[in-house]
């Protein structure tokens, strides 16, 4: 069973984030924040249950839902809805409901009360119970467009676009007809809570960038070279795609797979000892250490990369540096350089053309290694410094004394990380790269026993010790900092790596075959898929876990070292 003190936080976390803060407060059987699309696949267990689903990120779109009991059911389902104010406003959907004999549906319903969070809670009719599918979607406009002007004499001017989370936009911008305007694009501003990046295209006058939050996006547009006039601009906005499995709120039949390495596939053999890897949009690449040959390449480190469907690349980095048994964590790739610690050395190694450069040296007991595109940031037990590649550094994002710094990853509006306080409390917090506004997310006290981190867009999740040698997930957000949401105890084995990707958070469960595990980003049941198979040699080795492409990506050994890719669910 569960801990006390961590039943107690999770009973209070979901008060604070699904139950009304009148007097008879209502704690919810289940809360899911749902994604557009979706499916979810819960049970009513007792009567007067009730399952909050989080329309966090619906609002101002118009919405609808497909409520209905699964075949078999008894359930006669039921909704509610309240607003951000916690009012009720159910009735405000009659003239978008219809009602079945079994199921309640709603199409291009409006949000009566504006933006913002609003709760719609499933339920049994007369206390009946049973299985119930739910699907949420929003009616997303995924094209506008409009025309600017920049006057002479320069200036730039903006033009707005409104996305939902994990929405891919791509921008286009053309000089209207006589115009001289060469238009550059400035800064993309949304959300304070998380950062935004523009990525140009391979057209001129195109650029994409990913929504980490729902809302409004301003692009700024700019005058390359005194240049000024008229221009047209069109955005076209592609919501994320939901997965086509259910997602199970609670109970129900876990999928099991069988003892590996299926369903993994093999991408590509590391050939030597890799020690440390990471995984971009694009490219796989791993730091190789030299463990056999003598002479003077015994213990030399390398960087060699392949392509996401295992097609090989030209190395990064050749025998860089001499280092038998570096830090495990101590590699990552940025947008234009990967970076390694090797003998207590920091170094960069560019992704295109250029030499290695030195950092800094002396850097000793290294437990994460990041990077973007103007530095790398290194995390020890006192704190996290950045490296510029300009040159200049370390400097300081976050050094407190008393305090034991654990892991970090990018997010937020900058980098999240957990640190146990002084006083033996678990924060996880977020600051600015340059060290600015350093904010607590979420704190549990004392801390039950940290286990891993991982962030994505202003999502951070963690897991810790449930009280019985298993570990607890948790959400917290940076748009919501102080709010911390348990979403699953994750029985059988401490869960020790994690990583996230636009629907799910993946990790790596010590359990007596080692699994890979996935949770919905909102919440729900784990998924085992893939599980380690010791009796046929497949040992899955991984000190990290990637996704991209909706694909999961270990490192595992079948008898030869190398990275095997999962197909998420």
């Amino acid at each position: 069973m569960r801990s006390a003190r961590l039943a107690a936080a999770a009973a209070l976390a979901f008060a604070s984030l699904a139950a009304p803060p009148a007097a008879a407060v209502v704690l919810d059987a289940a809360t899911i924040r749902a994604v557009s699309g979706q499916v979810f696949d819960g049970f009513i267990v007792t009567g007067g249950d009730t399952h909050a689903f989080l329309l966090e990120d619906f609002a101002p779109q118009a919405f609808g839902f497909s409520l209905k009991a699964a075949k078999g059911s008894a359930l006669l389902p039921d909704i509610t809805l309240r607003d951000p104010a916690n009012a009720d406003i159910t009735s405000s959907l009659d003239p978008f409901r219809s009602d079945g004999a079994k199921s309640v549906t709603v199409k291009n319903a409006v949000f009566a009360s504006g933006a913002g969070r609003y709760v719609l809670r499933v339920t049994g009719k007369t206390a009946t119970t049973g299985e119930y599918l739910l699907k949420v979607t929003a009616k997303v406009v995924k094209k506008v467009h409009g025309s600017g002007l920049i006057a002479s004499g320069g200036g730039s001017t903006v033009f707005p676009v409104f996305a939902p989370t994990e929405a891919l936009v791509s921008l286009k911008v053309v000089p209207a007809s006589g115009s001289t305007l060469v238009p550059l694009y400035g800064a993309v501003t949304g959300d304070p809570c998380v950062r935004v990046r523009l990525v140009p295209g391979l057209k001129p006058g195109t650029a994409t960038f990913s929504c980490p939050v729902t809302g409004a996006y301003s692009i700024g547009i700019d005058a390359d070279g005194g240049t000024a006039g008229a221009f047209n601009w069109s955005a076209k906005v592609k919501p994320a795609k939901p997965s086509r499995k259910p997602v199970r709120v609670n109970g129900g039949a876990a999928f099991f797979p069988g003892l590996g390495p299926a369903p993994a596939s093999k991408l590509t053999n590391a050939g030597q000892s890799v020690v440390g890897w990471a995984v971009d949009g694009a490219t796989l690449c791993w730091r190789e250490v030299r463990t056999s040959g003598g002479g003077p390449n015994l213990g030399k480190n390398s960087v060699s990369c392949a392509t996401l469907t295992g097609k090989g690349l030209p190395g990064l980095a050749n025998n860089f540096a001499t280092d038998a048994a570096p830090d495990l964590h101590a590699f990552a790739l940025g947008s234009d350089d990967a970076v390694a610690v090797a003998a207590g050395e920091l170094f960069q190694v560019p992704r295109g053309a250029g030499n290695n450069a030195s950092l800094d040296t002396g850097l000793t007991g290294v437990l994460r290694l990041l990077a973007d595109g103007t530095a790398a940031y290194v995390l020890q037990a006192d704190g996290i410094r950045a490296y510029p590649f300009a040159g200049g550094g370390p400097d300081d994002v976050s050094v407190v004394g008393g305090e034991t710094y654990r892991d970090m990853a990018f997010g937020g509006s900058g980098l999240v990380f957990a640190v146990t306080t002084g006083g033996g409390d678990l924060e996880v917090r977020m600051v600015g790269l340059d060290g600015s506004a350093e904010t607590a997310l979420a704190t549990l006290s004392p801390d039950p026993g940290f286990h891993a981190l991982t962030a994505r867009g202003p999502d951070a999740y963690f897991t810790v010790d449930d009280g019985n040698g298993d570990s607890m997930l948790f959400r917290a957000s940076a748009c919501d900092p102080g709010t911390v949401t348990p979403m699953v105890d994750l029985v059988d084995g401490v869960v020790d790596v994690l990583t996230a990707d636009d629907l799910n958070v993946y990790g790596l469960q010590a359990a007596a075959e080692r699994r890979l595990l996935q949770v919905s980003r909102g919440g729900g049941e784990a998924t085992v898929l893939l599980r380690e198979n010791t009796a046929a040699g497949f040992d899955v080795v991984s000190q990290e876990l990637a996704a991209a492409g909706g694909f999961v990506f270990l490192h595992a050994d079948d008898g030869s070292d190398g990275f095997w890719r999962v197909k998420r669910r």
